[in-house]
């Protein structure tokens, strides 16, 4: 391995039960110029111990200076990585040989500064459930930003995966402030659609592969789950995303309106359980003045967002 390898796998872990897995796939890369960085968030010994059997060169492990802080686990390792590439695998995840390979090999043909490919969603045995690509199989799609504003933003779905389905330039991806928030505003779940929207609104290309590359797993302790203190977060903050997009024209006030139906339908879903979303139903996507990120709105964000973490403090005693 070269001092500067081109390619820095991160690891965010805090999980022992699939971690042997993750490492495994991401040594098993046809692109082996990499590094493997796995962060312990966790507050025992398990990860470490799992650690502990891997002796390669190319695997580095050390504790999260800032354990438990929300989003630090994954900016040490961005802050520790050496690649010109970074690529996420999360610590439940594994990834398919050639995933590192084509990502590499789409952002150098493309000039894009985020590649993404497709992936399966497999249970906690592995068993795959499903197999969504937009990408036309064996192919290299180059994606304006308009596209993502288009399919990712205003039809409040994402196309692109998770952060195990991505590699990233590493300089575009630190020279943005706060890639993971929405201009300085924390995000509670859409933290990886909201660096997607930061790249586009860069203007970066976003390449997509034809290839399934990853496998995202799906299992009852997984902090995406309705069990999380701030699953309600993961559809309020659609509609936040949508209402900049509009008043910065990254989307029209029409094509705004034309997904309140689905937005709503979203909400309706789930408020029985989590009444913080009751506010944003009764704005019905309304603009106020014409703006979308009125005073109404934003009140209504802030109450969730307080009522997340009154969630999450009750959930410790």
């Amino acid at each position: 391995m070269s001092r500067h390898p081109s390619v820095s796998v991160l690891i965010p872990a805090f999980r022992p039960g699939w971690l042997d897995v993750a490492v495994a796939s991401a040594l098993a890369q046809t692109h082996t110029d990499l590094e493997i960085l796995v962060s312990d968030d966790s507050a025992g010994t398990a990860v470490e111990s799992v650690m502990a059997k891997w002796v390669d060169p190319r695997v580095r492990y050390f504790r999260n200076p800032q354990r438990g802080e929300p989003g630090a686990n994954r900016n040490h390792l961005i802050a520790q990585a050496e690649g010109q590439y970074l690529k996420f695998l999360f610590d439940d995840d594994f990834l398919l040989p050639r995933s590192v390979e084509l990502l590499v090999q789409a952002v150098r043909e493309s000039g894009a500064k985020l590649a993404f490919h497709a992936r399966h969603l497999v249970d906690e045995h592995g068993k795959t459930l499903a197999s969504p690509s937009i990408i036309e199989a064996g192919t290299i799609a180059a994606l304006p930003p308009t596209f993502l504003f288009e399919k990712l933003v205003a039809d409040c779905a994402n196309p692109i995966g998770e952060p195990t389905n991505i590699l990233v330039d590493a300089a575009a991806l630190r020279g943005m402030r706060e890639p993971f928030a929405l201009e300085g505003r924390r995000m509670r779940f859409l933290t990886d659609v909201t660096l997607y929207t930061n790249f586009a609104a860069a203007g970066h290309v976003i390449a997509g592969v034809g290839y399934f590359g990853s496998a995202f797993r799906q299992h009852g302790s997984q902090t995406s789950g309705a069990q999380y203190a701030g699953f309600s977060a993961g559809y309020y903050e659609w509609e936040l995303l949508r209402r900049w997009a509009a008043d910065t024209g990254r989307i029209t006030h029409e094509r705004f309106a034309r997904g309140n139906a689905k937005q709503l339908g979203l909400y309706r879903q789930w408020a029985s359980l989590f009444p913080e979303l009751d506010a944003f139903i009764a704005l019905e996507g309304a603009a106020e003045d014409g703006l979308h990120l009125g005073p109404l709105f934003l009140e209504a964000l802030s109450l969730a967002d307080a009522t997340i973490e009154m969630r999450k403090l009750s959930r410790l005693h």
